[in-house]
């Protein structure tokens, strides 16, 4: 809190409408296009959740990550070509 010469300035409260809610930005990867949709209807019914990409393979999905940087990727284990451990 600031100082003045009578001491501590008082500071306006912030309205808790006026904090802006931390978004979780998501990357689905599945080789299953129907398993990615299912996640992302789940997922997008919660407002703080945003699905920010969706990869079929470990390739692309470190390209996606790369690119899109999300806090989270929710990845099968078993994928083509590259799979979820690897990637």
């Amino acid at each position: 809190m600031p100082e003045g010469p009578e001491g501590p300035i008082p500071q306006p409260a912030i309205p808790e409408a006026a904090i802006p809610e931390a978004v979780i930005r998501v990357l689905l990867v599945d080789d299953h296009s129907l398993v990615r949709t299912g996640f992302r209807r789940m997922l997008e019914d919660d407002a703080g959740i945003q699905v920010v990409g969706e990869a079929s393979d470990g390739h692309h999905a470190v390209e996606a990550a790369a690119r899109l940087h999300p806090d989270v990727v929710v990845m099968d284990f078993a994928l083509p070509s590259m799979n979820g451990a690897v990637a």
